[in-house]
């Protein structure tokens, strides 16, 4: 079969396209994450994915749902106690990042990425 050269940059798209997203190369798998804020006081910051920030604040525990591939949280103790702040990101159960602070007006920044998988 004698196709010429001139189609041998269109078969070569038609085999190489279907391979790159086959395999995974272009990770773009979203996830959905908690993010979870503990203290016995006020606090207020902001939680982010790779598309949007939100202000948050609260009292006590606070629970936040965000879907996106990465993840940064940054929160702020809004008095001088010396009660721990912790903020963690969760994956189906699994803690994917952790901190926390026990300074007066403390600020907890942390954030995760999900790998590529290619």
């Amino acid at each position: 079969m004698n196709l010429g050269l001139k189609y041998y940059p269109l078969i070569a798209v038609l085999l190489i396209v279907p391979a790159v997203f086959s395999t995974g190369c272009l990770n773009s798998e979203k996830y959905d994450v908690e993010v979870l804020i503990d203290y016995q006081n006020i606090w207020s910051g902001t939680i982010s994915n790779e598309e949007a920030a939100k202000s948050v604040e609260g009292y006590a525990f606070g629970r936040y749902y965000l879907t996106g591939n990465s993840f940064g949280v940054t929160i702020k103790k809004e008095d001088d106690s010396i009660y721990e702040l912790t903020v963690s990101i969760v994956y189906e159960g699994k803690v994917l990042a952790r901190k926390t602070t026990s300074d007066l007006y403390g600020i907890v920044s942390l954030s995760y990425t999900f790998p590529d998988k290619g």
